[in-house]
């Protein structure tokens, strides 16, 4: 398969793009930290002339424009069956705590876009799979003293549904991780 991961430089996007790495997939990272900064607008259509041809689309960078890189990237993608696209949001989109009121609104508009494709697109695909968490163990959350959850078991999660969806056995539209 082919993978196009933002954010794969640290925590959840290291693990998957490392992960998909070693079981011998194409895969393709772009994260801020790497120079490439997908708060600009060409660099987002970049990547979206990268997901015409790729199989599944992990939307994990932080910022005020993750959910203008999942319209994007659902675009680019429509209508070709097995594609996925996965984005990870947060407990705060729901809930507003221990984040920024910026933070928390990024990830509800990824929470609304994911949840508005899989309510109104008629054939299916791509797939679009939510996976909103609290505190992953990372280094981001190094300083927070709540309960975390393990950023191995998140990816594995991840892999494990990602695959689901492409070979079209099932869909976990939306997963809430927590410890």
């Amino acid at each position: 398969m082919k993978i196009v991961i933002t954010g794969h430089t640290r925590g959840v996007g290291k693990i998957l793009y490392e992960r998909y790495k070693a079981a011998g997939h194409e895969v393709l990272g772009y994260s801020a930290s790497s120079g490439f900064n997908l708060s600009r607008e060409d660099k987002q259509i970049f990547v979206a002339r990268e997901l015409k041809t790729a199989d599944v689309f992990i939307n994990n960078a932080p910022g005020l424009f993750q959910h203008q890189m999942l319209i994007r990237a659902l675009d680019s993608m429509s209508g070709r069956k097995g594609t996925v696209v996965c984005s990870l949001s947060s407990l705060t989109s729901r809930y507003g705590v221990g984040q920024s009121l910026e933070y928390s609104a990024e990830k509800a508009a990824v929470d609304i876009v994911s949840a508005t494709h899989q309510q109104r697109s008629p054939d299916r695909w791509p797939a679009s799979l939510l996976y909103r968490a609290g505190y992953i163990d990372t280094d981001r959350s190094a300083n927070k003293t709540a309960h975390k959850v393990s950023a191995k078991d998140v990816a594995d999660m991840i892999i494990w549904s990602v695959q689901a969806a492409h070979e079209d056995r099932f869909r976990v539209n939306e997963i809430l991780v927590v410890k």
